[in-house]
């Protein structure tokens, strides 16, 4: 390898006192090798699949791994040398008995999977002969992942429970049919039990009716759909919160203190204004994941506020939310933004300054970061 490494990792086997449920469920390794770079960006290096069949009968592998671009799945970014082991090695099977079950599993998949695409391809001329239109809808029965491989689109999700929503899959905003959006057409609609083609006369996405029992409307795909090979799990968050907002705190609060400096302004922060911001930005991201149409301010922070700002005085505020933690960007960002500027210069009387961080993980990486400038001061007369 170069360049030359030693990785450890560790994985627990759930029920592995049962070896042939675990071939059952043919486990394997999704391996993903990401490059980050100092501002936090993400970069794929390359992706591949890892079988442990052999695990099973030896209680060790060893391979050469071939990383995958998954742009481009026919190109090989990188070849990495695994050796997987298993411990302790106890219950293991015979090596016969496992590779006849992965030759018999995988013949019932391709020949279900060839019986599914002979269908689909009947399917699909049937959908076009319905109007000459279709030719032209987003309909897409199968799709490619990050290896190159075909499947039912079916396959590329897990159960979900929702109404008829749309998802900004960049931003992850969500909006209702009838509101304000960019959305064009709906070609087709499918979970991970079914398949259904829009059959509308009009396919755009403000006036599609989603009463898929209607077969005038929608089009089944009523086939069995071969059984699902992906195992989609998301990852959880590995950020220390606490940790990441005292240090975006301190390195904003120190950049807010040079700039007023710059502009020959003192400063000086109020911790308990702090705290009632943050009661500000957790309504603020609570009402991004509820889809609900709120003021910057609610009424229960409006109410904290009067009661905390002395008689006599003002209070500005401008929330922000960024979609990572680093604190030069952050900083940065917020500076070119006006409303931001008008509240960190704040000048006058008994001018006090607060900073409120609030980061809100998700999975996969994914979070909120909350950056809320405040001031108060006195009212000239």
């Amino acid at each position: 390898m170069n360049p030359s490494s030693l990785i450890l990792w560790y994985f627990a086997l759930t029920q592995q006192s049962d070896f042939q449920i675990l071939i059952e469920q043919n486990p394997q390794i999704h391996l993903v090798l990401v490059q980050k770079d100092l501002t936090e960006k993400i970069k794929v290096i390359g992706v591949a699949n890892i079988s442990l069949r052999a695990i099973f009968y030896c209680g060790r592998q060893s391979s050469l791994v071939e990383l995958h671009d998954p742009l481009n799945p026919e190109l090989i970014t990188g070849v990495l040398d695994i050796t997987i082991e298993l411990n302790p090695k106890a219950n293991l099977l015979q090596k016969e008995h496992v590779e006849y079950h992965f030759s018999r599993q995988d013949k019932l998949v391709s020949g279900q999977f060839s019986r599914y695409l002979m269908f689909a391809k009947q399917w699909w001329n049937d959908y076009l002969q319905i109007r000459s239109s279709h030719s032209t809808r987003l309909v897409k029965i199968f799709a490619n992942n990050e290896m190159g491989k075909r499947a039912p689109v079916t396959n590329f999700i897990h159960p979900t429970q929702s109404n008829v929503t749309f998802w900004e899959s960049l931003t992850g905003l969500r909006y209702n049919q009838k509101d304000v959006h960019h959305f064009k057409s709906v070609g087709c609609c499918f979970n991970n039990t079914s398949f259904h083609a829009n059959i509308q006369v009009r396919d755009s996405a403000d006036q599609t009716s989603f009463n898929f029992k209607n077969s005038s409307q929608w089009k089944l795909l009523d086939h069995k759909l071969p059984s699902s090979t992906v195992n989609i799990k998301l990852l959880p968050t590995t950020l220390n919160v606490e940790d990441l907002e005292e240090e975006i705190h301190f390195e904003i609060r120190q950049a807010i203190e040079y700039f007023r400096q710059d502009h020959h302004l003192g400063t000086v922060f109020d911790e308990k204004l702090e705290l009632l911001q943050g009661q500000c930005v957790w309504n603020l991201e609570n009402a991004k994941l509820s889809n609900l149409n709120t003021t910057i301010f609610g009424d229960d922070f409006q109410m904290g506020i009067k009661q905390y700002i002395p008689e006599g005085h003002t209070f500005k505020g401008f929330p922000h939310c960024f979609n990572h933690v680093h604190s030069q960007r952050i900083i940065s960002g917020l500076m070119k933004i006006k409303q931001c500027r008008d509240v960190v210069l704040t000048r006058g009387d008994m001018v006090r300054l607060a900073i409120k961080v609030s980061i809100f993980p998700y999975c996969e990486g994914v979070l909120a970061c909350w950056v809320m400038i405040g001031s108060r001061s006195l009212i000239y007369a």
